[in-house]
């Protein structure tokens, strides 16, 4: 009951920071399209009722279902948007902590339990990624319930458990459509325990029956979609979208870089240490063996075997893109706190009681130690400070950035925002909403011509939504599929994806744009030779001035 009331706690501290700085942060473009998913299906429940419902969160999508799904629910009863996808996204973090715990806790004693959901419930990079409409968290918390679900089946001896561990791996794919590598990984980790353990025809038809089971879940939505996201995961796993999120180096180390970051240096220390522990405890186990094959079992029965695992098998399909993504490896904290929990637990239990203590609370006090920035964004703890170590280069000491401003800073000089710009972001779409959905006559088609980070095609689609209107008809312009030029960009707005756009919105400039940036005066010259004409000049909170314009066609309402 005391982690219960603990993982609570969290949840509602970060609920009310969460809440406070609503007004003060403007959505990412992956925010706003997947809360505009959700409100397209709550849109079908008002309209068509359950029946309307579920044709839409059961229609094709690239993108995983479940947390959207989950969050078109509540918001039918008329919740304000933005709070009620970052109470899922909260809901969803206090359940990776709470199975870290359960599954540290069941492997290595309560000990390892607390160091590991005090891991994942300080982690900078999870705190920050709990404070976004993302997937990031989701994941983490099926991840570690896997893990967890895994070593309560004790080798799949279990029925039941091994069902629980079925639907997991599931469900996991339905919240992020990357995570089936995750998926894989685990039912691996199983089959090795399977092979090592006793009793091998039963355990056998135990894994069968629990992976068949978990491909039949993830298949209700891979099935119907399969050609949407298959082709979504190899363009950005491993085609040229691939290339506009890349990591810094390439393979496992640029992995290990990427997640090393999202922990700041101190929980680096924290699990780098717990680690090493656990490698040098399970070393001279498994060196007291005779034979090989006691030598194995010795290693598959280690308490942070499925953990371990994990990491490594995770780290592994990670490194096969050069595809960052959006907190990839920090997906691993749950089972990589384990690790580290069971290295931490092993060596409190070995030392003296004072100074087992004494220990303890460094622990506690370097796993806290970023958290005041992250919360205040201000002051000592809310500057970047940073130390530097071989091959990983910088890593965070404190700093009080949230991902986009980290994202900001990091990713590009012509990356700018600022808190007091939020609602004259979230203003400027609902103008261009409005612009469109109050046009008399004039389908509600719309084609963006750039790619801003905080002014898109999804915030244009999620003020649409919020005033009570029907999904818009979108498209966005893609640099690495339309060639730079007037006659590529002619050839989108007239017989290409955008060809029934009655409404075209350009910006030209480079702030706040994505990687590779379209042409501006290319698509200036396009839009002319498309029938659009200029209908409205705005300028947006970054300094770039924008355009809206309308097609003067019979099919767009025109005379």
């Amino acid at each position: 009951m005391v982690a219960v009331g603990a993982v609570v706690a969290w949840f509602v501290l970060n609920a009310v920071w969460v809440k406070a700085r609503l007004d003060d942060r403007a959505l990412n473009i992956d925010e706003a399209g997947y809360l505009s998913i959700a409100l397209n299906a709550t849109s079908s429940w008002r309209g068509a009722g359950l029946s309307g419902w579920w044709a839409t969160v059961s229609a094709p999508s690239q993108q995983a279902p479940l947390v959207t799904t989950l969050t078109s629910v509540p918001l039918a009863a008329g919740t304000g948007a933005e709070m009620t996808g970052m109470t899922v996204i909260l809901a969803f973090g206090a359940l990776a902590v709470l199975f870290t715990w359960l599954a540290a806790r069941d492997a290595a004693g309560n000990t390892a339990g607390w160091v590991a959901a005090l891991i994942v419930a300080t982690c900078p990079g999870f705190l920050l990624y709990a404070h976004q409409y993302t997937f990031v968290a989701p994941t983490t918390a099926l991840l570690a319930a896997g893990v967890w679900t895994l070593g309560r089946s004790r080798a799949l001896s279990s029925w039941p458990w091994s069902l629980a561990f079925g639907v997991i791996i599931g469900v996991m794919p339905l919240a992020r459509s990357m995570s089936v590598a995750f998926s894989a990984v685990l039912a691996a980790a199983a089959l090795v325990q399977v092979v090592a353990a006793g009793g091998f025809r039963q355990r056998v038809l135990r894994w069968a029956v629990s992976c068949a089971l978990g491909v039949a879940i993830t298949l209700t939505w891979l099935l119907p979609s399969w050609d949407l996201v298959i082709g979504y995961l190899t363009q950005y796993g491993y085609g040229k979208h691939a290339a506009e999120y890349a990591t810094a180096l390439p393979g496992i180390v640029g992995v290990i870089q990427m997640l090393s970051w999202y922990l700041f240096i101190g929980h680096f220390f924290v699990i780098t240490t717990g680690v090493v522990v656990v490698l040098y405890a399970g070393v001279r186990h498994c060196l007291a063996r005779a034979s090989w094959g006691s030598w194995v079992r010795a290693a598959v029965s280690a308490p942070a075997f499925i953990s371990g695992f994990t990491v490594l098998g995770g780290l592994a399909a990670l490194s096969t893109t050069r595809n960052a993504g959006s907190g990839f490896p920090l997906q691993l904290i749950g089972p990589l706190a384990v690790v580290a929990g069971a290295g931490w637990s092993i060596a409190l239990t070995r030392l003296r009681r004072p100074v087992s203590g004494v220990l303890m609370a460094v622990v506690v006090l370097v796993c806290l130690l970023p958290v005041p920035g992250l919360v205040l964004r201000d002051g000592p703890f809310g500057t970047l400070r940073t130390a530097s170590l071989p091959v990983l280069g910088d890593l965070p000491v404190t700093d009080g950035a949230d991902l986009d401003e980290d994202y900001i800073r990091t990713g590009s000089t012509d990356f700018r925002n600022e808190d007091a710009w939020s609602q004259s972001w979230r203003e400027l779409s609902a103008r261009v909403a409005a612009d469109v959905v109050d046009a008399p006559g004039r389908p509600t088609s719309v084609a963006f011509g750039f790619r801003n980070m905080f002014f898109n095609v999804n915030t244009v689609q999620l003020q649409a939504l919020e005033s009570g209107h029907s999904a818009l008809t979108l498209a966005q312009v893609d640099p690495q599929v339309t060639e730079p030029t007037a006659a590529a960009y002619a050839a989108w707005l007239t017989t290409g994806g955008a060809a029934s756009a009655c409404t075209l919105v350009t910006s030209p400039g480079q702030v706040n744009e994505f990687q590779p940036r379209p042409d501006s005066d290319a698509m200036t010259e396009a839009a002319e030779s498309a029938d659009f004409v200029e209908a409205e000049h705005l300028s947006s909170p970054d300094g770039r001035s924008v355009v809206v314009w309308h097609r003067e066609t019979v099919a767009c309402g025109a005379g």
